[in-house]
């Protein structure tokens, strides 16, 4: 195995590990989400 092929590899690992915990964060929070609404994000004080 080439260090190119490593590399390659390790770099559609790390966007793709990235998005499964964005996925699982975004999934366990949308109830709460739901319940208190989207404001939060946009409300700054």
């Amino acid at each position: 195995m080439s260090f190119r092929s490593v590399v390659t590899m390790l770099a559609g690992v790390v966007p793709a590990s990235m998005a499964a915990i964005f996925l699982f964060l975004a999934v366990y929070a949308w109830p709460a989400i739901q319940f208190n609404g989207a404001g939060f994000l946009f409300h700054l004080q």
